[in-house]
């Protein structure tokens, strides 16, 4: 996790905040190391089940019509040689989305988002 960590701060230019828990479990020792670590554990309404299904027009379909406003989706990154179908799935995503008058913005614009909407 801290090399991870570390990584991303190169990277990002910045510390990251957020954690996904690998296949959404989140245990106790988890959630105090996150806690040590300043992360927030996030987790989707929205799953591709790309791991499991190779068909990219499925997935963008599947993904589109369970999405809602304020939908975390996940959708796994694709490699050469593995998950490669994830590319087209995610474009084909971003435009059936869009046709539903969604936005795409990061987990953390979402999060101010709610914050800012939030009655005082």
């Amino acid at each position: 996790l801290t090399r991870a960590e570390q990584t991303l701060e190169q990277w990002m230019g910045r510390a990251p905040t957020w954690f996904r828990a690998p296949h959404g479990k989140l245990s106790d020792s988890m959630k105090r190391v996150l806690e040590r670590h300043g992360l927030t554990n996030a987790m989707m309404d929205c799953y591709a089940h790309d791991p499991f299904v190779p068909d990219p027009q499925f997935l963008a379909q599947f993904m589109a019509e369970q999405a809602t406003d304020g939908s975390i989706l996940l959708i796994h990154m694709p490699e050469r040689g593995f998950r490669e179908w994830n590319l087209e799935a995610l474009g084909l995503l971003l435009a059936a989305i869009a046709q539903k008058g969604l936005e795409p913005i990061t987990l953390s614009e979402l999060a101010e988002r709610a914050r800012n909407e939030r009655p005082r």
